[in-house]
């Protein structure tokens, strides 16, 4: 079983080194002497995978560059396989990104994807391929969730039976989410070392910033 482990990961990280190989080989086979937007982005989600991000972090960065592509083919009338990275650093380039994102779009989300427009040109940016790109992002307060009512929060909170185990659960759930604020994966990897009941603190291994982290 120890061979047939090692086997199949030397596989999957040759399978890596022939990617950045392939990407890393002469610009000119793949683009004729300019680096395509393509051809940067496989770049940076390679980039992005060696970092160790989530599988989330990977996928709000795929439903970007999903819209940018949308973008060039559509305002460009061009392909990511044939347009340029530099164009990223155009006067009125990103305003015109931002136009094709919809009038009706809300500022929240037109930053949203901002964010994943802005990582992938300060990375292409970092390894010189670009030159004085810039992002600003019009920061606008996040809209007030609608929360519980004090009337809702009571119900949520009536202690049940402790021999009902479901019902115990679900009451033991919700009170760590409203005393800690911690997200559902956060709270799906807590195991019972991380559980000191004497001190009252737990350790959450899992987080968004990949930091260890307590609450009391």
């Amino acid at each position: 079983m120890a061979e047939r482990r090692k086997i199949t990961t030397a596989k999957k990280e040759a399978t890596r080194e022939d990617k950045l190989r392939r990407l890393g080989k002469n610009y000119s086979e793949y683009t004729g002497g300019e680096v395509s937007v393509k051809h940067a982005y496989l770049k940076f989600k390679i980039h992005q995978e060696e970092k160790g991000n989530s599988k989330q972090t990977l996928v709000f960065y795929d439903a970007f560059y999903k819209k940018f592509v949308k973008f060039i083919n559509t305002y460009l009338q061009d392909t990511d396989e044939n347009c340029p990275i530099d164009i990223m650093t155009q006067d009125g380039f990103q305003l015109l990104f931002i136009k094709s994102l919809g009038e009706d779009m809300s500022q929240q989300s037109i930053n949203t994807y901002l964010r994943g427009y802005r990582a992938f040109g300060n990375y292409c940016e970092s390894i010189g391929l670009l030159d004085g790109f810039k992002c600003p992002i019009k920061e606008v307060e996040p809209p007030i969730k609608q929360v519980y009512t004090d009337k809702e929060l009571k119900r949520l909170l009536v202690k049940p039976d402790i021999r009902d185990f479901s019902d115990f659960r679900n009451f033991t759930i919700i009170t760590l989410l409203l005393s800690t604020g911690a997200r559902t994966n956060t709270l799906l990897n807590i195991r019972l070392k991380d559980v000191d009941l004497d001190e009252g603190y737990i350790t959450f291994n899992t987080t968004k910033a990949h930091k260890i982290d307590t609450a009391n």
